[in-house]
């Protein structure tokens, strides 16, 4: 917290040293330059270089291969399985709908990361345009519409998401269009003749909010969560019907077209769910829900401040506030502003049970095009000299975050650390999964091995796994003991319960060392039982576990446990693929 308190007073300092520079522009010729037609010129080039932005901040995240790991079990013929062969099989993913679209290109033998890369720089663009678009129904004004677009446009946490392989941007694109589409039979918050029975205009409409209630069931098949998005904008537009002055038949047809769809895509799935894994829950729901609701809101907490503090938003809302406080009473209606500011309220109150997420400010991306949008409404009635000084001000503080000027606290990763995992040559998960492949047959369901992190490792090797923190793990999620407070890492697994799985290699958090670095077990077991209790972690030491070692590269060793017998393992002993560097009292260096 002292980190941030810093960060904070930096901020205040740069925010004056802008204001002094404001006074040497002209900002009547900066806003007539977005009112004219040389706005387009500008609003061209701002999209080269947005996507340019996008690519050089491209990453991936081994969780995104936890997603495609389905969809290429689903591509081969083998369903929606973490496993081949499961029974029941088990919904380690959140992300239906991007499972589903992630299965095409496997299945057409597509480069799956240029696959993802292009399909999420595609939806943040058109995030951004939909931003636009939104913002000109409210504000009424290109220049004015363009303050939101440019702060969005400059956020790094937002370009980097338009790569990283989840779903984020996708469900973002939907969130951002359904409440575009809500603002097009509204300006300013109030009804045009387009809720009327006029034949043509109640068709079109109907054909609106069947439009509407489609992508809200779309946004909620791509990410569930998506609906603390999503949902303000239905009970919006339910609000804006109830206060029409057709008649109740008519009504009853605009709620029949904006929920029937929506409500039939909805049990669907959830039948799904249901029939096929059990729960009408995902197996993640079970792992977040553990009992620490005090030390969640704190990381949740921490969490939400990284991200104002890291972005320079501190100022800024204290200028907010400010004013607001000086115009009190408020006058609060139930318009758009209202509803768009319930979605942030309602993704902060999720974030802060959740205690927040270890990838860098994840659950804010789906909720940047409302924030922006309210932000840019205050920060227009600050006048044009802060206007002026956020412009500068926020792609600063963005681009120190670009080149990670500065580091992430509690638990938090930063987009290079979440990509250093996978390339990384003393972390290299992907190559680790892709050296397990050819030493151990795809077709060899009889290898187990145990990971924590879930995405490269498997999806690579083809081998069955163990997730042994229970995303993909029913056992774990409900049952493992708690290791911590950390999103998506508070759940383990028990000794017994390692020996109950049948886990030939235990690899857990990979312990990859360089080749010239000798092999010490005390020095292992501190940094490889993390995911363990300390007692369990006492007692698989105290059982002087018979430790191999495997080749990455040229430089670069893997070290792990083997556990229970395998013929498998053995025969990899055998041939040399794999060596002994402790077992039985025994030490051995592999070089």
């Amino acid at each position: 917290m002292k980190y941030l308190l810093l960060l904070s007073l930096l901020s205040v300092a740069a925010y004056l040293a802008f204001n002094r520079v404001s006074d040497w522009v002209d900002t009547k010729k900066v806003h007539d330059l977005l009112s004219k037609s040389s706005g387009r010129i500008l609003l061209g080039l701002s999209t080269a270089l947005v996507i340019v932005l996008m690519l050089c901040f491209a990453f991936m995240q081994d969780d995104a291969y936890i997603s495609f790991r389905y969809s290429k079990n689903l591509a081969l013929g083998n369903g929606l399985s973490w496993n081949i062969g499961d029974k029941p099989p088990v919904q380690g993913y959140t992300n239906f709908l991007w499972v589903i679209i992630m299965s095409a290109p496997l299945a057409l033998g597509l480069n799956i990361e240029l696959t993802i890369t292009a399909l999420g720089i595609l939806a943040a663009l058109l995030t951004i345009c939909f931003t636009y678009l939104l913002s000109l129904n409210i504000f009424g004004d290109r220049a004015k519409a363009a303050l939101p677009v440019f702060m969005l446009s400059t956020n790094y946490s937002f370009l980097a998401y338009a790569t990283g392989g989840l779903e984020t941007q996708l469900a973002t694109l939907c969130g951002v269009l359904a409440w575009y589409l809500a603002s097009l039979p509204m300006i300013g918050g109030t009804c045009t003749s387009s809720f009327t029975e006029g034949g043509r205009n109640l068709k079109k409409t109907q054909n609106l909010l069947l439009l509407i209630s489609i992508v809200v069931a779309i946004a909620y098949l791509i990410r569930m969560d998506t609906l603390l998005v999503t949902g303000p904008c239905i009970i919006f537009i339910a609000v804006k019907i109830l206060r029409n002055d057709c008649s109740s038949r008519a009504k009853l047809r605009y709620f029949l077209s904006l929920t029937l769809p929506l409500a039939i895509l909805v049990t669907c799935y959830s039948a799904f769910s249901l029939h096929k894994y059990g729960s009408l829950l995902p197996n993640t729901f079970y792992v977040k829900a553990h009992s620490f609701p005090a030390q969640n809101i704190l990381n949740g907490a921490v969490y939400i401040i990284q991200f104002l503090v890291f972005y320079g938003w501190p100022v800024i809302l204290a200028l907010i506030f400010w004013r607001r406080v000086r115009t009190w009473p408020w006058k609060i209606s139930a318009d758009i502003w209202l509803f768009m500011l319930s979605t942030i309220c309602l993704t902060i109150a999720y974030s802060l049970r959740v205690g927040g997420d270890f990838m860098e400010f994840r659950f804010l991306i789906p909720i940047m095009p409302a924030l922006f949008i309210i932000l840019g409404k205050e920060i227009l009635r600050l006048g044009p000299k802060l206007i002026f000084v956020a412009l500068i001000s926020l792609p600063l503080f963005s681009a120190a975050n670009a080149f990670s000027l500065v580091p992430r606290v509690n638990g938090v990763e930063s987009f290079r650390q979440l990509h250093g995992h996978l390339y990384n040559r003393n972390e290299n998960w992907i190559g680790v999964g892709k050296r397990l492949k050819p030493i151990f047959p795809t077709t060899n369901e009889e290898l187990i091995i145990g990971v924590t992190p879930a995405g490269a490792i498997p999806y690579y090797s083809d081998l069955r796994s163990v997730d042994l923190l229970g995303l993909n793990d029913r056992f774990i999620a409900k049952n493992g003991v708690i290791i911590g407070s950390r999103p998506g890492h508070s759940k383990g697994p028990t000794l017994h319960y390692l020996y109950q799985s049948k886990i030939n290699l235990l690899i857990g958090h990979p312990q990859v060392r360089h080749r010239d670095q000798p092999f010490l077990l005390g020095a292992f077991m501190r940094s490889f039982c993390w995911f363990m209790s300390e007692k369990d972690c006492r007692n698989l030491e105290k059982s002087s576990p018979k430790v191999l070692t495997m080749t990455i590269d040229e430089n670069y060793l893997l070290d792990m446990i083997y556990l229970s017998p395998s013929k498998y393992v053995d025969e990899a002993l055998n041939r040399q693929d794999l060596t002994v560097a402790y077992g039985g009292g025994n030490k051995s260096h592999a070089h």
